[in-house]
């Protein structure tokens, strides 16, 4: 496993992350917005 093949895993493991929490808050968002209508 070369030094460039680790850094994309670490990169790649950082943007799952990020994406993971944007999803979570996007999801909190929508579900305050259905809240707020009912």
């Amino acid at each position: 496993m070369g030094m460039k093949e680790f850094k994309f895993a670490g990169l790649n493991k950082i943007w799952s992350n990020r994406f993971l929490v944007l999803f979570i808050l996007f999801l909190g968002c929508i579900s305050l917005i259905n809240i707020a209508y009912v």
